[in-house]
C-alpha cells in the first residue's frame, strides 16, 4: 500500500469484509509513489527486508481507519463511543483468534476498558431486538367500548328495584 492510500497515519484497508479472509494477511505501507520493485532498484535488498519486516496486520488497519472515520480526534467521549461501536461491528465479523488482540487495542485507542468493549462488540455480535418505544407505555393492544370506559365517566343503568303495583 502507497501513502497516498493512507488514512490518519495509517495505510487504507481494502474494501473487504473481514469474513473473507481467512488467515492472517499483513500489509506494508510504502512511500508514496513507490513499490517494492522501486526499492530494490533504488536501495537494495536490505532496504526492501526492511519494509517487509515493518508488516502490520490488516485487520488493525481495518479497525484503525474505521476508529478514525468514526471517532475524529477521539477528543470526546461520544467520539470515543463512535469509534468503538464502528470497530465493534467489525471486529464482530472477524474470526476467533483475532477478537481478544483487537479488544484489547481498541481499549488502548478509544481510553475505554476492555469490559466496554467487550460489551459493545457482545451488542454488535447479537443486538437486542428493536423495540416499539411505546410498548412500555401501552403494553396491551387499547381497549374500546363504554364497559372500558374509566369510571368517572361511564354511564351505568341502575337496576330498577321499585316494587310497583298494580291498580286495584
Amino acid at each position: 500500500m502507497r501513502n497516498d492510500d493512507r488514512v490518519g497515519g495509517t495505510c487504507r484497508p481494502p474494501d473487504r469484509s473481514p469474513q473473507t479472509v481467512t488467515g492472517p494477511v499483513d500489509a506494508v505501507c510504502l512511500p508514496s509513489d513507490t513499490d517494492l520493485a522501486d526499492i530494490l532498484r533504488d536501495q537494495g535488498r536490505a532496504s526492501v527486508r526492511e519494509a517487509l519486516l515493518l508488516a502490520v496486520p490488516l485487520a488493525d488497519l481495518v479497525v484503525d481507519a474505521s476508529i478514525e472515520r468514526s471517532g475524529g480526534t477521539l477528543e470526546l467521549p461520544e467520539h470515543r463511543v463512535a469509534a468503538l461501536h464502528a470497530a465493534a461491528r467489525l471486529i464482530a465479523q472477524m474470526r476467533a483468534p483475532e477478537v481478544a488482540r483487537q479488544i484489547s487495542r481498541v481499549a488502548t485507542r478509544t481510553d475505554l476498558d476492555t469490559a466496554t468493549v467487550t460489551a459493545a462488540l457482545a451488542s454488535a455480535i447479537s443486538p437486542e431486538p428493536t423495540r416499539d418505544p411505546a410498548a412500555d407505555d401501552f403494553p396491551s393492544p387499547p381497549l374500546t367500548g363504554p364497559e372500558h370506559a374509566p369510571a368517572s365517566t361511564r354511564t351505568t343503568r341502575q337496576p330498577d328495584h321499585s316494587v310497583r303495583h298494580r291498580g286495584r
